[in-house]
């Protein structure tokens, strides 16, 4: 099964890509299904999030995007995994100002580890270098962290991405999420570096439209094996609250 990790419901370019449009996008990449956050929102509204993705629940799973910073956090997170059967959480540390060297983060990561679910961290931006995450994966080693970008953005993108790599080497609980990373020998190096099996596919849909992020796989030239641990394997091995991919 191909699972894209990094998507969103959201308004974008003026008009609103909904679960309909995503889905159309999914289907045309031959993904069957995908992780799905809310727009950006200083405290995004999950009990909305859950009602929209409610009738699609059989190929869409919510992600909880929590800002550290709001009343009732770790509440809203457990909520939304055990009311609305969200799949992830989600932190933002540049748009919701949460250095990742601060103690903000561990109550949520704590909540992350009694639940058994992966914990998404945006990286690549200011709060969020790649290397800053090192102390926090050390903190929580039974926390599976998903380095969403793989430190790319608009961090220098060559430099963050090797700064990745070097995180996920030392920490066994890091992942690599391949959204917003366009340049496929970065991909193929990630993979040489520390394996297929701590790569995930995502694409950041609606920005990036997930069947050119499966061109951009593809010029990579892995191995097939490869290719499906990082297409769907190793995020549902995750998902099932286990450390790696599915054996």
């Amino acid at each position: 099964m191909r699972i894209d990790h990094t998507a969103y419901i959201m308004e974008y370019l003026g008009f609103y890509y909904g679960p309909k449009e995503l889905l159309a996008d999914l289907d045309e990449a031959g993904i069957q299904k995908a992780i799905v956050m809310p727009g950006f929102s200083l405290d995004p509204d999950l009990e909305s999030h859950a009602r929209t993705l409610e009738p699609y629940k059989d190929r869409l799973m919510g992600a909880a995007w929590i800002n550290p910073h709001a009343q009732m956090a770790v509440e809203k997170l457990e909520r939304a995994v055990k009311r609305h059967g969200f799949c992830e959480l989600k932190i933002m540390p540049t748009s919701h100002y949460v250095p990742l060297f601060t103690e903000l983060t561990h109550p949520l990561m704590r909540k992350a580890e009694e639940l058994r679910i992966p914990v998404t961290i945006h990286t690549g931006t200011y709060n969020c270098v790649p290397l800053e995450l090192i102390p926090l994966a050390e903190r929580f080693p039974r926390v599976p962290i998903i380095m969403e970008h793989m430190g790319y953005r608009h961090f220098e993108p060559d430099e963050g991405v090797l700064q990745a790599i070097e995180v996920a080497k030392r920490c066994d609980n890091v992942y690599l999420d391949t959204s917003h990373v366009f340049n496929p020998r970065l991909l193929a190096y990630a993979v040489k570096k520390v394996g297929a099996e701590r790569i995930i596919f995502g694409s950041e849909a609606p920005m990036r439209p997930p069947k050119l992020c499966l061109e951009i796989l593809r010029i990579a030239d892995l191995r097939k094996r490869e290719e499906e641990l990082i297409l769907g394997e190793n995020l549902e091995g995750l998902l099932r609250g286990n450390m790696g991919s599915p054996s």
